[in-house]
């Protein structure tokens, strides 16, 4: 665990955390997990700026899963976060003449829906709304919003069928 600055990390009851996790604050930004929550095996969660990351009650984190939460990040209750999966709240800057690692970032919201599968090896980036009911193929790269019960995959991620057409009670 490092927090700097005044970072807060607060964990509700009866979660479990394998060993050893990485908890990381910075500046204002706040981790919240609620209860009843998983994190396994060397999974980090890391906040900065004035943001807000937010672990609904229910949700599993995998196991090697790096959340960067620089601006607000929600994960609905109840969602399942498969191997490897990668969410980033912010990007480098990329204007030329400058090295990238010093320009100022950009950052945008990214907020899951409750009950979602996201697979393994998923990349989530800035500025996405994944909806209620979701599930994202294994490797997919999602760069815009899905809606609600959506499937999708791909390199960028593509809606390529509904969960209630396809799975929907009978």
């Amino acid at each position: 665990v490092a927090l700097g600055g005044k970072s807060t990390c607060t964990i509700g009851d009866s979660t479990f955390i394998s060993t050893p996790i990485q908890i990381r604050g910075n500046d204002n930004g706040r981790i919240i997990v609620e209860k009843q929550c998983s994190i396994d095996t060397l999974a980090r969660l890391s906040v900065a700026n004035d943001a807000v990351l937010r672990i609904e009650e229910g949700v599993g984190v995998g196991p090697y899963n790096i959340i960067n939460a620089f601006d607000d990040c929600t994960i609905g209750k109840d969602t399942m976060l498969s191997p490897y999966v990668n969410i980033n709240c912010a990007d480098h800057g990329m204007e030329l003449g400058e090295p990238m690692k010093l320009q100022r970032g950009t950052y945008g919201p990214v907020v899951i829906g409750e009950d979602c599968w996201i697979g393994a090896g998923v990349v989530i980036n800035k500025g996405v709304t994944i909806g209620k009911g979701v599930v994202v193929g294994a490797g997919a790269v999602v760069t815009c919003d899905l809606p609600p019960y959506a499937i999708a995959v791909g390199v960028p991620a593509k809606v390529i069928g509904d969960r209630r057409e396809k799975y929907g009670k009978k």
